[in-house]
């Protein structure tokens, strides 16, 4: 096995064959399915090729044993990030990062760092325009940095840029499930195209279910489909509760109910919407519910 992995190692460097140390890497795991270090070894070199969730399981695999490897932490928190699992990226990232003298990724795993905190937390990312925009000129299909940048597109209101950044980034990282909650959300609000936000709504709530704007956006679709009341007034109750003042998830959750033949729970919320200072888009049709239940 050993044998094996120093060829996998060989290949993958000086030699640069990737395809033949991913075959070398694949025997010795095969070979020696309990080795850390295999696992170790193939986790690095498939996180190469794309397949993310095969690399995060490999390396978390081998974290256990390697737990001072800064090289484990940093691959292991590149293949969460493509995942879109950012809490669990920063965690590792912390680790790779910890006394991280001499550790030659240290600029590589600081810069994924950066932007993944800027994808948590979209508001920082004026503040940090002009790292998005340097790193970006050096890097333009680095999938962190379009994230960042797709966030700093929101923040300065360029919704079109935002839109197509986050769907360049899918065609990377299909399964970066942040992209998914934030184009729901660019379709249903700042460039309209419902067809495109169900979509990605129904996506983005399989990772976000306490999301609350997820389930306003995925609760307004259900509604304007005509297909489930009782499903949408579940998920714009949600909202309600986490946003009680949201005038335009309180008129859908009172239509919901309308629908459903609570009229009662009808018109206190299409009459607290209309009290909140419902959009005159959607004033009218409130008023005029609320006349037929008189």
């Amino acid at each position: 096995m050993a044998i094996l992995v120093n060829l996998a190692k060989l290949y993958a460097g000086p030699l640069n064959q990737p395809a033949k140390a991913l075959d070398y890497a694949r025997n010795a795991r095969t070979l020696a399915p309990e080795s850390a270090e295999a696992a170790r070894t193939l986790g690095h070199l498939v996180l190469r090729t794309g397949d993310y969730k095969w690399a995060r399981d490999l390396l978390d695999e081998s974290s256990r044993t390697y737990s001072s490897d800064r090289e484990v932490w940093l691959d292991l928190a590149s293949a969460q990030f493509d995942l879109g699992q950012l809490s669990a990226a920063d965690a590792s990232l912390q680790r790779a990062l910890a006394n991280a003298t001499n550790f030659n990724r240290a600029a590589e795993a600081q810069r994924l760092r950066t932007c993944l905190q800027i994808v948590l937390r979209p508001e920082t990312a004026i503040a940090a325009a002009a790292f998005i925009q340097a790193e970006l000129a050096k890097t333009p299909e680095s999938p962190p940095l379009l994230a960042a940048a797709a966030c700093l597109d929101e923040q300065r209101g360029d919704y079109a840029a935002a839109r197509d950044r986050w769907e360049s980034l899918l065609k990377t990282l299909p399964d970066f499930t942040p992209a998914f909650r934030q184009l729901a959300v660019l379709y249903f609000e700042r460039v309209p195209d419902a067809k495109r936000a169900y979509e990605f709504a129904l996506k983005a709530r399989e990772t976000f279910q306490k999301d609350s704007l997820v389930a306003k956006v995925l609760g307004v679709l259900v509604f304007q489909r005509s297909s489930d009341y009782s499903r949408a007034a579940t998920l714009l109750a949600e909202r309600i509760a986490a946003q009680p003042d949201d005038a335009e998830a309180l008129y859908y959750l009172g239509m919901s109910h309308f629908q459903l033949k609570q009229r009662d729970l009808a018109k206190t919320e299409l009459t607290k919407a209309m009290g909140l200072g419902l959009q005159s888009s959607l004033s009218n049709e409130c008023q005029r519910a609320l006349q037929g239940m008189k």
